[in-house]
């Protein structure tokens, strides 16, 4: 288990959350001393806008509208320098004119050397949002631990962690990469959610394993009862007091957790906690 994290990535843009985003993850990489890369955005459209698609002019728009995403990336850029030249960390900034889809591939790209990527809730209204394909692509192409962070809500300061824990291999990489979080947590419960026998004895071999590295570790079997899985999860959190959810993502195919439902979209779209993923 990885007990350093010392690079760390977000995106600003134009958006109502990139502040408390870029907030976020200042205040992370300062408690970490970990040097913070910033990707800041303006959005190119896919294709020509209507009604200019199939008409003479189409080039000319086209590139008018490449022109301002390009000039949107520089000045949430000098914003996003402004902001880290006060916080005095260290940071770089790269700004980038893209479509929403070739944004979340660079990002991913960039999410494949970080240790942690802080982004927002990624699920709403909008289910083709920019959030939604940085999360995703973060998460899938990435491969890297994503810490989800909803509006108004602070950073985790080392008081108690919550793991769901299912026996998988999502959950325990999601434990991998918040082990520098659990470190600093004064306590961590593990929370199985309709516990069979081996799923326990994985359970107690994961407690065993992080108290090994010193961390304050109990294990809790919730029988959920008739409630979903997100729907325990963010209770347990209530109850505990938690600033912290640990937890697989997307155990079950994204189309599965589309149609029915699941934990890991329930969560993300609107987390009772600052809630790492790792898939």
């Amino acid at each position: 288990m990885t007990s350093s994290m010392k690079s760390i990535l977000t995106y600003f843009d134009a958006g109502a959350l990139s502040a408390p985003r870029l907030e976020a993850a200042t205040a992370i990489a300062t408690a970490f001393d970990a040097h913070l890369s910033v990707l800041a955005c303006g959005y190119e459209p896919a294709i020509p806008p209507v009604p200019y698609a199939n008409t003479p002019d189409a080039f000319d728009f086209y590139q008018n509208y490449i022109a301002e995403a390009a000039a949107e990336a520089e000045k949430q850029g000098k914003k996003a320098e402004a902001a880290l030249a006060a916080a005095g960390i260290l940071s770089d900034v790269e700004t980038l004119a893209r479509t929403p889809g070739d944004f979340a591939t660079a990002l991913a790209t960039r999410a494949q050397f970080a240790d942690l990527v802080v982004l927002s809730p990624p699920y709403g209204s909008d289910k083709a949002s920019v959030a939604t394909e940085a999360f995703e692509s973060a998460l899938f192409e990435g491969d890297a631990p994503v810490l989800v962070i909803g509006e108004g809500q602070s950073v985790p300061s080392g008081g108690v962690a919550v793991i769901a824990y299912d026996g998988g291999r999502e959950a325990l990489r999601a434990v991998r990469g918040a082990t520098p979080f659990l470190k600093a947590a004064q306590t961590v419960e593990i929370c199985v959610v309709g516990a069979s026998a081996d799923r326990e004895e994985r359970a107690t071999m994961l407690a065993q394993q992080l108290s090994r590295l010193d961390v304050a570790v109990e294990l809790r079997v919730d029988p959920g009862g008739d409630a979903t899985i997100g729907d325990t999860l963010a209770r347990r959190v209530r109850e505990t007091g938690a600033d912290l959810l640990v937890m697989g993502g997307y155990a079950h195919s994204r189309l599965r957790e589309y149609v029915v439902g699941g934990a890991t979209r329930s969560i993300a779209a609107a987390p009772p906690m600052p809630t790492l993923f790792a898939h």
